[in-house]
């Protein structure tokens, strides 16, 4: 849902409408508590740890019917690329990013609902045209700069 606010709407922003519940975590919030994050919990770090204010989206072309969803931000005040793909299908896919300006390695954060990975960093330098994504996996890439 938070991918197509923002690639296919052109969404300025995606806010939960409850971020915990003290019961139970359910399709309606990300936590149990404080004490409990769920798996939507982590997907949504994916793209809020990221994609800080004053990025601005770029155009992606790709092919959605294989499961692969993506989305890309620039951010020129912090210096910084973030791609974020997403796995929708059960199989591994291997990319390999190509166009102008994309850098040539980037930092990699994975969720995975088939591992313990919670927006996990697996590699500080992986190479834009080697990238494995899991089966029903999130993956952040990051060039630059995102923390304040």
């Amino acid at each position: 849902d938070m991918h197509a606010a923002l690639y296919h709407g052109n969404a300025a922003a995606w806010v939960w409408w409850q971020g915990s519940d003290n019961d139970v975590i359910n399709e309606y919030n990300l936590m149990k508590g404080t004490s409990l994050k769920g798996k939507k919990y982590f997907v949504s770090k994916q793209f809020y740890r990221f994609i800080r204010p004053g990025a601005k989206m770029v155009k992606l072309d790709y092919d959605e019917s294989v499961g692969l969803f993506a989305s890309a931000y620039e951010n020129t005040v912090m210096g910084s690329f973030t791609i974020v793909l997403i796995n929708n299908s059960d199989k591994q896919i291997n990319l390999n990013l190509a166009g102008t300006n994309v850098p040539d390695s980037f930092d990699y954060y994975i969720t995975s609902e088939s591992t313990d990975d919670n927006c996990t960093k697996k590699s500080t330098s992986v190479s834009k045209s080697n990238l494995t994504l899991l089966p029903y996996s999130v993956v952040t890439l990051v060039n630059g700069n995102v923390f304040e």
